[in-house]
Formats: structure tokens, sequence, C-alpha cells
């Protein structure tokens, strides 16, 4: 009786940890590529200058 109820025990603690850790990979998963399709829909360029006057001073001293 003993070795049946460790058995279920273990079984259990197995089965928890297995559904939690393809939680948390699901999530993972889901929010990298969330973040990498705001980027993209922010910035969609590989660079931006944003607009400012320190921005355009330092453009028209270039040009």
């Amino acid at each position: 009786m003993f070795r049946m109820r460790s058995n279920l025990f273990l079984s259990t603690v197995i089965t928890t940890l297995s559904a939690l850790a393809i939680g948390l990979l699901s999530l993972s998963y889901i929010s990298y590529y969330s973040a990498e399709k705001t980027a993209k829909d922010n910035i969609p360029d590989d660079f931006s200058i944003p607009y400012s006057e320190n921005t355009s001073k330092a453009v028209g001293t270039v040009l």
C-alpha cells in the first residue's frame, strides 16, 4: 500500500512540474515574438532618428 501511494505522489509531482514547464515555455515563446512584432511595428527601419532641436542642429552641421 505504501509503495502505491508513493508512486501516485511521485507521478502527481512529475505531472505538475511538466505542466508548469510547458506553460512557462509557451508564455516565453509568446512574449518573445510579441516583443519582436511590437519592435517592428514601432521602428520598421534598421535605425531611426527622433526629431528634436538638437537633432536638426546636428544634421545641419554634418550636411
